[in-house]
Parts: structure tokens; C-alpha cells; sequence
């Protein structure tokens, strides 16, 4: 509800929100007679007069004569028409109505308030301009139903795929790329320096001068009024070249330049330590895989000789203590089973968060189980190709030459700077006849700042310190690279001779169990040989398939070291 307030001369001003009590009337007179809103002069009730248009009638001051607007129409009280001045004392019945109208307006405003309230505290506290639509909310949603979280089947992968879906799903490449972009942007934003800037500016505006109004009235008769209205139109095309910045743009192009190289390397750093993680998991999951495939063989041939010694104990040539011992043998055969299980479904889980696969498909290995290549190149070439290629080591390279150049672009702060400008103006006057003018101005800037209290030199000494921090790190580098490398070498070497090792220990623990067998079922043999003979196979299996894979992790961090994965 709103309160507006008229003067006696008919101009309203709205004070704002109503009060609640009316302003108190001296004396009670009775009201005058509206026609539309008009004081009717020939049917006024006998009181104090009204002022006639044109009349003043002393001791008598401006009636402020009220109108109040109620919902969506209005409801006017008496108000005084142009030019009438009325007595104070006639405000007495119009305070009263007003008064009557506000305390009704009162009551409607605090009711609605309370059902406002009422509809605050349905909303929960934590209700922000997001549950209210104004920004779409992001679908936070969690499973509720335990279907929802179900495996509900098993994908094959191969590494090749899998090493594409990690490039396709990885967030932390995702952010490098960004990085990447923005010291693009930032480049750009350097060698705009080399660029004229050109700017276009333009003003218009009415104006009615008092002053000048005043001016006329004043003016003798006979003389030419000036004219109150103008209405100026004015443009301008302005120019602006650096001509010479005592290298400072230079400085600034190659630290940005420097910048998205280091990016760009960080980028391929990051690209090829999330590559090496797939290959690891991959590996570790189709060792469990292996791993799972030789204890259930190895339960398989626990459940035979179990059944071998107790056909032989029903016959009358084995022993209770034979059962009991294949007994115990197959007990721990599917102890490790189970363990082994475990281990493959946790790898199978690890491989799939890390490809950011879909979490209701279990994840298997594709490709065969096979020792990789041999590493072809000696250890020297290969450190060397590494310190070469080591995306590591280029990144603190360009962080240090962006910090030289930064530092050249501080002190070129102090240096003097030239810049040539020009502009083109057009002017009009659109109350006058006259037409457009037109004018240029051509110029040329010199800044040079002799002083600056010590903070370029101060920040020069930041960035040589940042400077040295990267070299720092770059000989840090260089001996950790050069550790993987031989590490890697070594083992991928030991890794080869182990592979043969474990094919001849596999071939030979099978002959013997073989033979193991032949001797029990001739009954020149013991069940203890069979089971030793047994354990030995599958301690083999598990050397070879060991073996097997530390070979090609190895190979794989020989191929990270020189970014060739």
C-alpha cells in the first residue's frame, strides 16, 4: 500500500509506505463535495469557505490533501482542484476516512505477511537461488536400490582399447588440455602488444537550460531569445600504437611463449604417467587372472589325488593318514583359491575406476599372456634417449627461460615508452542547422619512469629465484630419470633369463608329477611324493607367470622413460 500526498497546486509526491495513524487535525469541519474527483463549487455544505481559482484568503496555509491507493484500484478522498486553497481544519473528515482506510489496509498487510511467513518456513533452511530455478541444479543423485549398483555382466578389454579409453576418459588429461588452452590465450594476450588499437566512441544528449530560460525573462524587450534546447552529436575514432617499449612487449611474448610450451609438456608428462598406470593395472589384472587359472588347476589336481588315495585306502593299500593329508592339501588349495579370487575382482574393480568405466560392468583382460619384445637399444643410448625425450625435463627448461624472460619484462618497465596516437572527430548540433564538423589530432606519448621505489629490481629477485628453484629441479631430474631407466634395464634383462628359468622348472615339476603318479598307482610310491610334486608344479606355474610379468612392466616403464608409450 502506498501513500501520495497532493499540494493545493495539484503537483502529488509519493512519500513511500503508509502510516499506520492518520496526522491529527486541528478543528472537525465538514467535507467538501467532489464531482470526478473535482471539488463542486456551487454545492459546497455550509463551512469554512473554499478559495475561489485566482483568490487567496489570509491566515490560511497550502492544504496537503491525501489519496490512497487499495489493491489493484484506487480509492480517492476529497482533493483539492488546481489553483484552491484550503483551510486545515477542513483535513478533519478526510483524516478520518484515511484513517479507516489504513487501519483496513493494516490488517490486510500483516495477514498477508503471515501467510508469507507461513510459506518461509515450509522451505528448508538451506534453500538458495539453485532450489528456487533460477539456476539450473546439477543432478547430485545417489543410487537408492540395491539393483542399481548390481554387475550386471563383464566387457573385455584389450590394452589398446584400454589405453584409449584412458586418453577419452581421464580428467586430469582433461585439465592439462585446458591448461594448454589457456597459455594459448595468454600468448594471444602478448602479442596483441604488437597490434594498434583502434577505439570508437560516441555521445548524445538533450538538453532544456534553465539558465538560459532565465537569461530570456531577463532579457530587454525587443532583443532575440537564445535559444534553451541543444542537442549535441559527437564522435571519435581514436588510434593508438606502441612504437617502442623498450622490449617489454618482447619480454612478454616469449614468457607466455615459454609458458605454453611448458604446458604442452606437461600435457604429454601427464599423458604418458596415466598411459603407464593403464599398463600396470592391466598387467596386475591379467595376473590375477593367470593366478586364478593355476590355483583352480591346482584345486583340480588337489581333488584328484584326493580321490586317487581314498580309492587306494578302500582297497587296502593306502593309508587313513594319506586321506588326511590330501585332505588338508586340497583345504589349502581353495584357501588360496579364495584369496585369489578376492585379489581378481579388487584388480578388476582398480582397472575399471581408472578407465572410468562404467561401474556396473566387471572389466577382463583380452589379450594373451605373453612376454613382450626385447629391448633392442644398449643402456647408454637408451639414458640418452630419455634425458631427450623426458617430457619432465622440458617442462623445467621452459619454466626457467619464461622466468628470464619476465624478469627482462620487469626491468623494461623502467625503460622509456613511445606510443603514437591519432583520432578522428566528427561534431554536430542537432537543435541548430549547420552540419557536421569534422577535425583529427595526431600526437606522440613518451613515458619513462626513472624510479619505481625498488619493485621492479625486487621482483627480478623473485623471479631468478624461481629460475633457480627450476634448474634445481631439472638436475633432480636428470638423476631420477637416469635411476628408472637402469632399474628398468636391469630388470627386463634378469626378467628374460628368469622367463627361461621358470619354462624349464614348469616342464620339469610336470614330468615329476607325472612320474609322482605312475609310482603311486604301481605302489612303489607315497601320496607325500604326489602332493610335494604337485606343490612344486604350481609354485613353478606361479614363477613363470611372475616372471612374465615383471618382464613386461618392466618394459613398459622402459618405454614410459623415453615417452614411447
Amino acid at each position: 500500500m502506498g501513500l501520495t500526498l497532493g499540494l493545493a497546486g495539484g503537483i502529488p509526491g509519493t512519500l513511500g509506505p503508509a502510516i499506520a495513524e492518520p496526522m491529527p487535525v486541528p478543528q472537525p469541519v465538514p467535507q467538501p463535495v467532489l464531482v470526478d474527483g473535482v471539488a463542486d463549487q456551487e454545492n459546497q455544505p455550509a463551512g469554512p469557505r473554499v478559495a475561489q481559482p485566482g483568490e487567496f484568503i489570509p491566515a490560511t496555509v497550502p492544504a496537503i490533501v491525501p489519496s490512497i491507493v487499495v489493491g489493484a484500484a484506487p480509492a480517492f478522498v476529497p482533493v483539492a482542484s488546481q489553483g484552491e486553497v484550503v483551510r486545515t481544519g477542513d483535513l478533519t473528515a478526510v483524516s478520518t476516512r484515511l484513517e479507516d482506510l489504513v487501519r483496513r489496509e493494516t490488517v490486510v498487510a500483516q495477514a498477508r505477511a503471515t501467510v508469507d511467513d507461513t510459506e518461509r518456513r515450509q522451505v528448508p533452511r538451506n534453500t538458495s537461488i539453485f532450489d528456487r530455478g533460477i539456476v539450473p541444479t546439477p543432478a547430485l543423485v545417489v543410487p537408492t536400490n540395491p539393483s542399481q549398483v548390481q554387475l550386471t555382466g563383464s566387457q573385455a578389454l584389450s590394452l589398446q582399447e584400454a589405453l584409449e579409453l584412458a586418453e577419452i576418459n581421464s580428467k586430469e588429461l582433461d585439465r592439462a588440455r585446458i591448461a594448454v588452452r589457456r597459455a594459448r590465450g595468454e600468448r594471444e594476450e602478448a602479442l596483441a602488444g604488437f597490434v594498434p588499437t583502434v577505439a570508437v566512441t560516441g555521445q548524445y544528449s538533450f538538453s532544456d537550460s534553465a539558465d538560459i530560460r532565465q537569461s530570456n525573462i531577463a532579457r530587454l524587450p525587443g532583443l532575440g531569445d537564445s535559444p534553451t534546447l541543444t542537442q549535441p552529436l559527437s564522435g571519435a575514432v581514436q588510434l593508438s600504437y606502441n612504437v617502442y617499449t623498450s622490449g617489454l612487449v618482447e619480454s612478454l611474448v616469449g614468457a607466455s611463449d615459454r609458458r605454453l610450451r611448458a604446458a604442452e609438456a606437461d600435457l604429454k608428462r601427464i599423458r604418458q604417467g596415466i598411459l603407464l598406470q593403464v599398463v600396470n593395472a592391466y598387467i596386475d589384472l591379467q595376473q590375477a587372472d593367470e593366478t586364478v587359472r593355476i590355483r583352480r588347476a591346482s584345486v583340480s589336481a588337489r581333488e584328484k589325488s584326493l580321490a586317487d588315495t581314498q580309492a587306494l585306502e578302500r582297497a587296502g593299500v593306502g593309508t587313513k593318514f594319506d586321506v588326511l593329508q590330501a585332505e588338508v592339501q586340497l583345504s589349502n588349495a581353495r584357501q588360496q583359491l579364495l584369496s585369489d579370487l578376492n585379489n581378481q575382482q579388487v584388480r578388476q574393480r582398480a582397472l575399471a575406476q581408472l578407465l572410468q568405466f562404467a561401474p556396473t560392468v566387471n572389466l577382463t583382460a583380452a589379450d594373451k599372456i605373453v612376454p613382450r619384445e626385447d629391448w633392442k637399444t644398449p643402456l647408454e643410448e637408451t639414458i640418452v634417449q630419455a634425458f631427450r625425450n623426458r617430457a619432465e625435463l622440458d617442462v623445467q627448461r621452459q619454466l626457467a627461460e619464461s622466468f628470464v624472460d619476465r624478469a627482462r619484462a620487469e626491468l623494461a618497465r623502467l625503460g622509456p615508452q613511445v606510443t603514437l596516437t591519432s583520432s578522428l572527430d566528427a561534431r554536430d548540433n542537432l537543435s541548430n542547422v549547420g552540419g557536421v564538423s569534422f577535425g583529427y589530432t595526431l600526437g606522440a606519448r613518451v613515458a619513462w619512469q626513472f624510479l619505481d621505489g625498488g619493485v621492479a629490481a625486487a621482483r627480478v629477485k623473485q623471479f631468478e629465484a624461481d629460475r633457480d628453484t627450476a634448474v634445481n629441479r631439472f638436475e633432480d631430474l636428470l638423476t631420477q630419470i637416469r635411476l628408472e631407466v637402469e632399474s628398468s634395464y636391469s630388470t627386463l634383462v634378469s626378467g628374460r633369463e628368469r622367463i627361461q628359468t621358470a619354462d624349464k622348472a614348469v616342464e620339469s615339476a610336470s614330468e615329476a608329477l607325472r612320474l609322482a603318479r605312475l609310482r603311486l598307482t604301481a605302489g612303489v610310491g607315497t601320496q607325500l611324493e604326489v602332493i610335494r610334486s604337485e606343490e612344486d608344479l604350481t609354485q613353478a606355474e606361479v614363477n613363470r607367470s611372475t616372471a612374465i610379468f615383471d618382464f613386461n612392466r618392466a618394459r613398459a616403464t622402459l618405454d614410459r622413460a623415453v615417452d614411447g608409450l
